[in-house]
């Protein structure tokens, strides 16, 4: 580190403890991590065909989250899902018959 000014060892003990311990806590983070030989998938990939209106509904819909909340276009889905599983057996029927009739 020729010419570098001010960056021997010993200069600055207290910042010198700071970065150490910073160090030595992202070591060990990083080895939490990598005990993790085995990992458990907690979702299932499937496959579905969109039409490119609904595929552009969902991209909307993904705009209108803030940036600072990620979501993906699984997310959307998710969200659908569960709104409609919140819904009577009625109201989910009338649903379904209004969005297939458009299609």
């Amino acid at each position: 580190m020729a010419g570098l000014k001010g960056l021997i060892k010993g200069d600055r003990p207290d910042q010198e403890e700071d970065a150490e311990r910073f160090i030595v806590g992202a070591t060990e983070r990083l080895n939490v991590h990598n005990n993790k030989t085995t990992r458990e998938r907690v979702y299932k990939t499937y496959t579905f065909s969109l039409t490119e209106a609904i595929s552009q509904k969902i991209d909307n819909l993904l705009d209108l989250i803030p940036r600072k909340q990620r979501a993906s276009r699984s997310d959307i889905v998710k969200v659908g899902v569960t709104y409609l599983s919140s819904l009577s057996e009625e109201e989910l029927n009338k649903l379904v018959i209004e969005v297939t009739r458009k299609n």
